[in-house]
């Protein structure tokens, strides 16, 4: 059984960068860098919901971050 793999967030905004800039179908693209294409829509839609602070890395973000 293998191990999950996890997604930093530069690989997430990579990604997404990728298929914004690309006239390729996103599967295409998520194929290319090897992960699944579900992975690929779930991080475009975060990017375009959250803007720059769409992936924020593992754990829970600190609550005074969000009051700066």
């Amino acid at each position: 059984m293998s191990k999950r793999r996890r997604l930093s967030p530069e690989y997430k905004q990579e990604a997404v960068r990728r298929e914004q800039k690309s006239d390729n179908p996103v599967s295409e693209i998520a194929r290319d860098l090897r992960i699944n294409y579900n992975i690929l829509r779930k991080s475009v839609k975060q990017a375009a919901e959250s803007g720059a602070r769409a992936f924020p890395g593992h754990g829970s973000p600190r609550i005074w971050e969000d009051l700066r």
